[in-house]
């Protein structure tokens, strides 16, 4: 489960001119942060995006407090370092935002931020009495975002707003896994392919499936303010703002999803070139060997159940609040 909006309230609040994640000495100055400079060295190596976000967020280094406490196991630190730029990014969204005298904003990317007005929305969990519990099982992340009532969770509480920023916090953090495969190819290789199947492609397959998972869910609450809370639709259509970083940030969460899939046929094909016996079927990516084999799933199969839910009904309700 990523941020609680309780976390961002108190972080919202709390902001001032001094940034109280920089440790001082005795002497004035700045102590060594060996964790946090490994993330911003990664991020500005290998993602131009998540280093952009990391550099310019307020209270920067209280955002790897979402990562491990031990910094001796550099692997494990880079293996969550996508919880850190998906947390850092709801505190950036929140910072483009106050910039404006506003109360939500949204990274798109380094060359586009957008700060918008928020209108008056109806809480998502209402969903909860409208969409079948067929469905709602078939959706991992419908419970921690939708169905389970919590008072101070953005997702609920915001609206579309909430949604569309949690959507944009997962892209943000499938973008930094993605862009990591230089990093897995310098560290790992592949003398084995045992980091690629078990932690590169099921980690961005995993994050990936918000894509698929969050689409619904925003059509889902579009769709029933128009049916119920009719005023509340015309606003949340007129705040182009809005639409705009929908647009945009759709787009690209879209193509990161449709270049996974290839990824995963790639990833394959390059452990099948270096002597592993690997095959893809709908569910897993398997490495057999000389006595057994291992089956990792890569997490198209759900997408493809993902994609049954988002019915032609639900995809005209987000081509119509497209801009």
């Amino acid at each position: 489960m990523k941020t609680i909006y309780t976390i961002l309230v108190f972080y919202f609040i709390s902001l001032t001119s001094i940034d109280y994640s920089q440790k001082i000495n005795s002497t004035g100055e700045k102590k060594a942060n060996p964790k946090w400079d490994l993330y911003l060295n990664t991020c500005k190596t290998y993602c131009t995006d998540a280093y952009y976000i990391l550099s310019n967020v307020s209270r920067s280094e209280y955002w790897a407090s979402f990562g491990p406490n031990s910094t001796n196991d550099t692997s494990r630190i880079i293996y969550n370092l996508e919880t850190v730029v998906h947390e850092a990014t709801h505190g950036f969204n929140l910072d483009i935002a106050r910039k404006q005298g506003l109360l939500q904003g949204y990274f798109v990317n380094p060359q586009k931020m957008i700060a918008v007005e928020k209108t008056e929305v109806y809480n998502s969990h209402k969903l909860d009495k409208v969409i079948p519990d067929s469905l709602q099982k078939k959706i991992q992340r419908y419970n921690t975002y939708v169905g389970k009532r919590e008072y101070n969770l953005a997702s609920q509480t915001d609206g579309i707003y909430g949604l569309l920023d949690e959507f944009s916090a997962y892209y943000q953090g499938s973008l930094v896994l993605f862009n990591l495969k230089p990093w897995y190819e310098a560290t790992y290789g592949y003398s084995s392919p045992n980091p690629w199947t078990e932690k590169y492609l099921p980690q961005i397959g995993g994050n990936v499936a918000a894509f698929y998972e969050f689409r619904i869910l925003m059509a889902w609450y579009l769709e029933y303010s128009k049916a119920k809370y009719p005023e509340q639709y015309k606003k949340i259509m007129a705040n182009t703002g809005l639409r705009e970083a929908f647009t945009l940030l759709y787009d690209q969460f879209e193509k990161l999803a449709n270049d996974y899939e290839s990824e995963v046929t790639q990833t394959a094909l390059i452990l099948n070139e270096k002597g592993f016996k690997v095959l893809v079927d709908k569910k897993y990516i398997t490495i057999y060997l000389k006595n057994s084999s291992t089956g990792q799933g890569h997490y198209l199969d759900e997408f493809s159940k993902l994609n049954t839910i988002f019915t032609p009904q639900l995809a005209a309700v987000l081509k119509e609040f497209r801009i």
